[in-house]
Parts: C-alpha cells; structure tokens; sequence
C-alpha cells in the first residue's frame, strides 16, 4: 500500500501485451484421414492499468476459418469464414476496445463482422464420433459394428449406401439428449442469474448519474448467417438461409 501511494498518478500498474500471429489445427480421423482445418489470423490482446484508477483493454482476430476436408466434392470447402476479408479500413474481423479514464468516464467500442456458417451434415457426423459425444447421452443405446463401407465413403472412394448386415451409420443409432438434467441450467438458477444482472445494470446506471459521467459506445455486430444445404455436393440442391441481420448503435 505505500508503495502505491508513493506512485505518480501517471505511473502505470500493469502494462501486458500478447500477439499471437496465426495459429492452425487440422483434425484427422482414426484412419489419418482429413477432418477439418481451423486457421486462425493473428490475435491480440492488451491491458493498461494506471495508478488513477484508469485502465484500457483491447481484444482483436484479424481472420477466422474452418475448412471442410472430408466432404469430397463439396460445394461449400469452408463451413466457416468471414464474408469481410481484412482491409486497410476494418483491419479486424472481430475488435473490442473498452477505456476508462481517471474522472470515471468509460469508452466501449465493439466491432463484428459477418460470418458465414454451413452445417455440413458428413462433417458434423464426423466432429461428433471425433469428440465421442456418446458419453453425454442419457440412457445407452445398443450399438453394433460399425459399417466399414460407410466409413470408407466419407472419404470419397466408393458410393454411400447402408448395408443392414454391418449395423446402422453413426448418425442413424445416436441422437444428443440436451434435456439430460446434467446439461440443462435449473429454471430457478437461470432466473437468479438474470436478476442479479438486471440489478447490476439498474445500480451501474444510478451510479453514472450521481457522479455524472459519461459513457461512449460503438457497437457494429453483424450476426452470423447459418447455411443448411440439403445437400452439400449439389450446386442445386435446395439450401435454407439463415440471415439475422446486423445490430449497431452508437452513444455518447
């Protein structure tokens, strides 16, 4: 403590900074086979605190992909991908900044551009037998050998049919529970929750007006648009488009 007060107010308390150029992963199947490519631009994160109680935060992905490599042929190779590549203009996909000066007054800028996300059905298949998402299942299902044609046609080397005689796909014999107790938040908990934010908000408001200072905030998010093709092989199969539009305001 006397170290602090022995401080100027210009001196600074915390100074870090992180950056992380590009980052990749590919996932791979049990048989070495291409799974997905996530790719991910470079990342940067910062925060200054100051001895005068003011601070500044910042959080930025210049780009963020997800790349479908098991669906031979597909009409959509990436299932997630920025419809706003970086520029000289809007330099980030995704940007926050969040300031607080030494009087209170507080400075929120927020910015999120479109994406574009495809629900491939093969790869979802895929990720779900990838993670093993059968221990989230509420009751045990009986399951039999898996059909080797089948595996083998994820990969694009014969046609996809289904033999009775090996079992039944992956797809076909698990279906998630995302009513099991375990998953689900209890109602009285949620409602807890949404309480003690609206009370946070109410009190955080009452405080800007006693002390009389000033918030300033930008917000542009663009929601992200979902993609259900019938068929992601097929220039002209019927797909359903999911657009939710953008949300920006700005306050000062």
């Amino acid at each position: 403590q006397q170290e602090s007060n022995s401080l100027s107010v210009e001196s600074k308390l915390c100074d870090l900074n992180f950056t992380l150029e590009s980052f990749k992963l590919d996932l791979v199947t049990y048989a070495l086979q291409p799974l997905a490519k996530f790719e991910m631009g470079t990342v940067g994160a910062s925060f200054v605190a100051n001895n005068d109680g003011s601070f500044m935060f910042g959080f930025s992905l210049s780009s963020l992909s997800i790349r479908d490599m098991v669906t031979a042929g597909s009409v959509f190779p990436a299932i997630v991908r920025s419809l706003s590549p970086p520029s000289d203009t809007v330099p980030y996909v995704f940007d926050v900044k969040l300031k607080k000066a030494k009087d209170g007054d507080q400075d929120l800028v927020l910015k999120l551009v479109a994406f574009e996300i495809v629900a491939s059905p093969i790869l979802l298949t895929e990720m779900k037998n990838f993670f093993n998402l059968e221990s989230l299942a509420s009751t045990k299902i009986q399951t039999h050998n898996n059909n080797p044609m089948l595996r083998e046609s994820l990969s694009g080397s014969v046609d996809l049919f289904y033999d009775a005689e090996h079992g039944v796909p992956d797809a076909a014999r698990y279906t998630p529970n995302l009513l099991h107790p375990s998953l689900a938040t209890p109602p009285s908990k949620t409602v807890a929750m949404s309480d003690k934010l609206s009370a946070a908000l109410y009190d955080a408001w009452n405080n800007k007006k006693k002390a009389q200072r000033k918030w300033t905030v930008d917000v542009n998010i663009h929601a992200p648009i979902f993609i259900l093709p019938e068929n992601c092989t097929d220039p002209y199969s019927t797909v359903l488009v999911f657009n939710l539009g953008s949300l920006s305001f700005a306050s000062s």
